[in-house]
């Protein structure tokens, strides 16, 4: 138990208890962002999912605040740690 606490509970505790999130979303790479952009109506239709979405600015937006924001795969491939607002331990 004590390595599933360590692993919600980022920067020793001091961000107190957070949420991973891993999603994917509009890419930070200009080119394939257009690509995404253009390819999104065929993906929603065969995959079900959109690929244009800014999933920072939908963390922000959201009753979450974000602790922590990692990108890879070009960009595209978010890794979100947050907690919900006026959450403290």
């Amino acid at each position: 138990m004590t390595k599933v606490w360590d692993a919600i509970v980022i920067g020793g505790g001091q961000a107190g208890l957070a949420t991973g999130m891993m999603e994917h979303g509009i890419s930070t790479n200009k080119l394939l962002a257009w690509l995404q952009k253009k390819l999104d109506p065929l993906a929603l239709k065969f995959v079900g999912c959109h690929q244009d979405r800014n999933i920072s600015e939908i963390v922000k937006k959201s009753s979450l605040k974000l602790i922590r924001e990692e990108l890879y795969m070009a960009g595209y491939l978010y890794l979100i740690w947050a907690k919900p607002l006026g959450l403290s331990f």
